[in-house]
């Protein structure tokens, strides 16, 4: 079984940092975009493939009958090969670099929708921070998904899933010509990468293998974002419905924003002084973690794995560095509100 030491040495000798920003030129979907084309001249397949972002693809997509054929065609090739098309690393290094870039990417994404969840938290943008709770943790497993060696891309083209068979040196590339996709394609991938990889030496991750109540109950809440967004007739997504409290400027909403639950339930109690796990105010936060405390945790796990294996990697140091100047940087803006506790885990971690 690949181990997690393995991935890490395949991505060592990738330099990602242009200057102090992170490199824009090996974006999954575009290097699959590159892939088709070079598929569909080298095997002679009828229709057309043009470039989408230099010709307005919204356009050519609904009036060229060329388009169209090509897609039909790329998707008879790929089912000629039972769907799936296996290249190798040494053939399109750009698949696996590109893993590795969008991981980055995905890690800034999780951040930025966590001080935006706590943002949010006071009774009228309640909804608005639960969704973003929700995206902080789902691009936090993209991430996780990305770095281990797999993506669900969504192309003009349709969905591709790719997969990185780390010991054999081999990326399988499967398409779904329809653009379609749920999120729960995402757990399914996050879940079968946990399944073939040995975290033994990275105890969390490694615990998440054998949880099946964490598969079932506490992953990914995707009923509650349906609840919350899509749902018309469900009150949990009822913009208004805090309206009728007594005095909403004693809601226990906003008071949440006081308590932030990254490091875990047992780190709190430590900092406010509940060792013993006893009084009002270490049973309120026990109901808080119930509550989405949490899920805030899972984050925070899913980030210190990220931070940990960023840092086993060569060439991500500056990375680290404009990652901390860039949140610098907004927090001096007068205004922008960015959750201090937040960031000032974020950077410990960061730095320890």
């Amino acid at each position: 079984m690949i181990t997690l030491n393995d991935i890490i040495e395949y991505y060592n000798c990738i330099r990602l940092m242009v200057g102090n920003s992170l490199r824009k030129d090996v974006f999954l979907k575009w290097s699959i975009f590159e892939f088709c084309k070079e598929l569909h001249t080298s095997q002679s397949l009828a229709g057309k493939l043009e470039e989408p972002w230099l010709i307005g693809l919204e356009e050519s997509k609904t009036q060229s009958n060329n388009w169209n054929t090509a897609k039909n065609e790329l998707n008879k090739y790929f089912k000629s090969f039972g769907k799936v098309i296996k290249v190798s690393f040494k053939d399109h290094p750009e698949l696996v670099i590109g893993h590795y870039l969008e991981s980055l990417y995905a890690f800034e994404r999780s951040i930025f929708w966590f001080f935006n969840y706590k943002y949010n938290l006071d009774p009228f943008n309640q909804v608005a921070s639960e969704q973003a709770l929700y995206y902080s943790e789902f691009f936090s497993v993209v991430s996780i998904t990305r770095f281990l060696g797999g993506t669900l891309n969504h192309t003009l083209l349709g969905i591709f899933e790719l997969k990185i068979d780390w010991e054999n040196k081999i990326i399988s590339i499967q398409y779904r010509p329809r653009s379609s996709g749920s999120h729960e394609g995402y757990k399914n991938l996050f879940f079968e990468l946990l399944d073939s990889i040995d975290f033994s030496n990275y105890e969390y991750l490694e615990s998440l293998k054998v949880s099946q109540l964490f598969r079932k109950k506490g992953f990914l809440m995707i009923e509650d974002r349906i609840e919350n967004v899509y749902d018309l007739s469900s009150p949990m997504g009822d913009p208004f419905k805090n309206a009728l409290h007594r005095d909403l400027n004693k809601s226990s909403i906003k008071s949440s924003k006081s308590w932030n639950f990254l490091e875990g339930l047992d780190e709190l109690y430590s900092k406010v002084g509940h060792n013993d796990y006893d009084g009002d105010l270490a049973d309120y936060l026990h109901g808080e973690y119930i509550d989405d405390g949490y899920r805030q945790h899972h984050i925070g796990e899913y980030w210190k794995f990220l931070i940990y294996i960023i840092k086993k990697i060569k060439y991500t140091e500056k990375y680290t560095e404009s990652l901390i100047w860039k949140l610098n940087r907004f927090e001096a803006c007068d205004s922008v509100e960015l959750d201090k506790s937040t960031k000032d885990i974020l950077i410990d971690w960061m730095k320890e």
